[in-house]
């Protein structure tokens, strides 16, 4: 199973994510996810912010699990 492209599109509308500037966000984003982020990425279709918060890596780690019982 091949997870490479994982969290690369938006779960909303399904468009490929961008990078984006920490700076482009700030005044749209929770005090805290400022503080303790430094990647975030938008959708250019639904304007959604995304982060490698928890439930980024918690994510990852099911994903992990899964692909490791798909074997």
């Amino acid at each position: 199973m091949d997870l490479s492209g994982r969290f690369s599109l938006c779960v909303c509308c399904n468009e490929p994510l961008h990078s984006i500037d920490k700076q482009y966000a700030a005044d749209l984003l929770p005090p805290y996810v400022l503080l303790t982020q430094a990647k975030f990425f938008e959708c250019p279709e639904c304007r959604r912010f995304y982060w490698p918060g928890t439930h980024w890596a918690n994510m990852k780690s099911e994903l992990s699990q899964v692909s490791q019982e798909a074997l």
